[in-house]
């Protein structure tokens, strides 16, 4: 992984206590973190496309960590709207 993902992974997780799954596939995972019907209020953690999604959504502008998780969540839809 890269060094900015890293960095990215750890200010999300730090200021909006939205944690990070390597697999969010596999093993024996809860229903709650690998359902795309939950609501983004609900969800307490992340994969790594919804990342590639967030990132994604800056294209040119200066890539921010939003101040809460439902920022995050609408910045990856904007993401996957824009790939």
């Amino acid at each position: 992984m890269k060094t900015l993902e890293q960095a990215v992974i750890q200010k999300i997780e730090a200021e909006l206590g939205i944690h990070y799954l390597d697999d969010i596939n596999g093993g024996n995972i809860c229903y709650r973190n690998s359902n795309s019907e939950l609501r983004n209020e609900f969800k307490e953690t992340f994969s790594e496309y919804d990342l590639e999604c967030f990132i994604g959504s800056f294209q040119k502008e200066e890539l921010q960590i939003p101040t809460d998780p439902l920022q995050f969540w609408e910045r990856v839809q904007m993401g996957k709207t824009n790939s």
